[in-house]
């Protein structure tokens, strides 16, 4: 092969190599430009149904003229006697609780929802007949997330010790009762409770 020849199929090569480069380039920089859309139509999404969802709350604290009670004592920002000095004798509307039961106890029946996280607050409150059915019968309640509840606060307590049960094989359970360091319980009367589902917002 003559060195003209071999020159030629250099520069063809090297042109051949900068286009398919040029190539990658205009792919990768779609690719990125796709993902940074979606990225943020995704976090626009999620804003809105923020708003929404926070819209929803604010309409249930005027309807009830109760205060909202804030999310800071979730993550143990406050010392409990703010938590208690704070919603005493108050109405409250709670976001994002879990409830845990319902029973009856001395002919009054009661649920019992819990907000957790480093400050663990359980509130017991009594229901009426037709709350207590209509609970029950609520469609896709397994979304604890979204239930939001509204309360007439009777008291706030400190409870001075702590029983965790480990559930062991054959219906048998191991006690540990230690010292209580952030935990409350509310008692009152629930007024009304707001679920909201993920759909809701479709």
């Amino acid at each position: 092969m003559s060195y003209c020849r071999r020159g030629f199929m250099m520069k063809k090569k090297t042109i051949f190599m900068i286009i398919i480069l040029f190539l990658l380039i205009i792919l990768t920089s779609c690719s990125q430009e796709t993902i940074f859309n979606n990225s943020s139509n995704s976090n626009s999404e999620q804003d809105r149904e923020n708003d929404e969802f926070e819209k929803l709350i604010n309409e249930l604290s005027m309807q009830y003229d109760a205060s909202i009670f804030s999310d800071k004592y979730k993550f143990g920002l406050a010392y409990s006697i703010e938590i208690q000095e704070n919603i005493k004798d108050d109405k409250i509307v709670v976001k994002n609780v879990l409830l845990n039961d319902i029973y009856e106890k001395d002919d009054k029946i009661y649920a019992g929802f819990g907000k957790f996280g480093f400050r663990t607050i359980f509130f017991i409150l009594e229901l009426s007949e037709d709350q207590k059915n209509n609970i029950i019968n609520e469609p896709g309640f397994d979304y604890f997330d979204d239930l939001n509840i509204v309360l007439k606060v009777k008291e706030v307590e400190k409870p001075e010790l702590i029983i965790n049960a480990v559930p062991m094989p054959e219906n048998k359970a191991v006690y540990d009762i230690d010292f209580n360091d952030n935990t409350l319980v509310v008692s009152g009367t629930l007024i009304d409770y707001l679920f909201i589902s993920k759909n809701d917002f479709e």
